[in-house]
């Protein structure tokens, strides 16, 4: 018996080598009715990728089950992953943290890895950093490029270990090697920082350049490259390179085929490839308009607001007073310098334009995220104590204030709440509905809790030329989280019809994260700056004129989401 079910597996692995699915299937079936583990789970990879049978899931974890139970690694992982993804099985994450444990404590690095994730998230386990990092460990030694990737990040970031830049670096050049698309965009990102590494932006751009040559990496990471490497070309920042704004228009360009948000990005490069024309520049063209109409200084208020008006449509009526005044201020402020001439305005100033334009948005976005949110909350009777800052990125302490903590009496001052401890006690409690005043745009993800974590995902399985050579296709796909309290929020007070297709919620979190990203990229580039002082040129204004006057990209665009009952 035994030898006859070694023979039929022999001769199903050197027919299954030769891709000679179905005689293989049926040699595998018959050495598995005898119970042999590794035929078991051959047979079960075959109902897994549809190989010489129809694809069947269900099957599938049968198979893998029965080898499991025998003591097979690869089983016990495949089992533990159907379970997660729900493949062939209710989806069961305590369960597939259990066949996972199994597959690690036997030494597979894939289970290790995909184990270290479970508890990075808390995911079927209670969530433990320190764990985490240990399993991560286990299969990065083993060279694992994924667990190499993750575990960089976690030195990174210090979760469940010291934070260690050089060492986070020393990992990703590891994946990065195997040709890990994302340790290679990570790696270059910690380069152009100069974050534990010596600043190298020669080999950030060519790790990029690998990247865009990668057949196998995802559109989102290919985006990040090209996004990144036009950075090098559009002479905002210096990163080694000459300017030159056609390619950086060109890689922008090639970052939107693939789904990156950077159309604002295009309209200034093509801006200033031709400062001199307005066709390009809406504020400009806005300004030219004006200009041309020859009004007195008493009637160029009314006139740039019937402008907005019209340009907002129903969207204005809805805006607040102060928010209005300050676009109009914006306005007029642009005007003034835009009359003064091409040979003048190129070298001026734009920050008395950019800093009401923006404080605008400040306004309209403070209303919704602190005024309306704080109500919803206080009318829901959350409780404040749900924010503590030592557990939720949600609440954002005021650096500011947290720098002179003696003298306030040790009186802690949060986005919605305040926390005041005294000896042996701690009273929380939401502050005042007046305090809008505190809601900065860049900080807007954490108020939040907006992230976008790397999740690993199982694939498909091939078999190699070797027994033990089979290759788990791991895939890393994206998860976009928001606070789950400001997402209730945002399902309520959002109109049906702003997002009519597809997974409502899904939705809501995909436009928030691009909108946070938005609204971070026009504070540090154009808030802050103005604000302390930076001598803001020409395209700069541009960038702002377009990005929140005349196109419906962030304040309109938000606005006309919003049911006003």
């Amino acid at each position: 018996m035994k030898n006859e079910k070694n023979a039929n597996y022999e001769q199903a692995l050197a027919l299954y080598d030769k891709k000679e699915y179905k005689s293989a299937f049926k040699l595998f079936e018959k050495a598995a009715r005898h119970g042999d583990a590794d035929a078991q789970f051959f047979l079960g990879l075959m109902y897994y990728n549809g190989e010489g049978i129809k694809q069947d899931y269900s099957r599938a974890a049968v198979l893998f089950e029965k080898a499991a139970e025998q003591g097979d690694a690869s089983a016990q992982f495949f089992l533990g992953a159907m379970y997660y993804n729900g493949d062939g099985v209710e989806q069961n994450y305590e369960k597939a943290a259990e066949w996972y444990t199994k597959a690690a404590e036997q030494g597979d690095a894939d289970a290790q890895c995909f184990l270290g994730a479970m508890y990075h998230d808390g995911e079927g386990v209670e969530q433990d950093y320190n764990k985490a990092a240990e399993w991560y460990t286990k299969a990065a030694e083993q060279g694992d490029a994924s667990a190499q990737f993750f575990l960089g990040i976690m030195y990174y970031d210090g979760e469940g270990v010291d934070q260690d830049y050089n060492r986070a670096a020393v990992l990703f050049e590891k994946a990065a090697e195997q040709g890990d698309a994302e340790a290679q965009c990570g790696l270059a990102e910690i380069y152009i920082e100069g974050t534990g590494v010596t600043k190298n932006y020669k080999y950030a751009r060519s790790l990029y350049e690998k990247i865009i040559a990668n057949k196998n990496a995802d559109d989102e990471t290919r985006g990040r490259a090209y996004y990144n490497l036009a950075g090098f070309y559009d002479g905002v920042e210096y990163r080694g390179e000459y300017e030159n704004l056609f390619r950086a228009k060109e890689y922008y360009t090639l970052a939107k085929d693939c789904g990156y948000d950077c159309q604002t990005e295009i309209d200034v490069v093509e801006s200033r490839l031709n400062i001199g024309a307005v066709a390009t520049n809406k504020m400009g063209l806005f300004s030219k308009e004006i200009i041309e109409k020859a009004l007195p200084l008493n009637e160029l208020f009314p006139e740039i607001e019937k402008r907005l008006k019209d340009e907002f449509g129903e969207v204005w009526d809805t805006m607040l007073l102060q928010s209005k005044e300050c676009l109009i201020t914006g306005c007029l402020s642009y005007i003034a310098l835009f009359s003064t001439g091409e040979d003048m305005y190129q070298h001026m100033d734009f920050s008395s334009a950019i800093v009401p334009i923006v404080k605008a948005c400040e306004i309209e976005f403070g209303n919704v995220f602190f005024d309306k949110f704080l109500s919803y909350l206080k009318q829901n009777k959350i409780p404040p104590t749900e924010f503590n800052p030592s557990e939720n990125k949600f609440v954002v302490s005021n650096v500011e204030r947290k720098s002179k903590m003696e003298q306030y009496d040790q009186d802690e001052e949060y986005l919605y709440f305040r926390q005041r401890k005294g000896k042996g006690q701690s009273t929380v409690y939401y502050v005042d509905d007046d305090a809008t005043g505190i809601f900065t745009l860049g900080a807007f993800r954490h108020y939040a809790d907006i992230d976008r974590k790397p999740i690993q995902q199982l694939e498909r399985l091939t078999y190699g030329k070797k027994v033990s050579s089979y290759k788990k296709d791991v895939k890393v796909r994206y998860e976009i989280t928001v606070n789950r309290h400001m997402l209730n929020f945002l399902d309520k007070i959002f109109k049906k019809d702003a997002f009519p297709k597809g997974d409502r919620c899904s939705a809501i979190k995909e436009y928030i994260y691009h909108l946070a990203n938005r609204l971070s990229d026009m504070a540090q580039k154009l808030r802050n700056p103005a604000s302390h002082g930076e001598i803001m040129p020409y395209w700069k204004a541009i960038y702002c004129g377009n990005l929140v006057i005349m196109v419906e990209k962030i304040l309109k665009g938000f606005l006309s989401k919003i049911k006003y009952d």
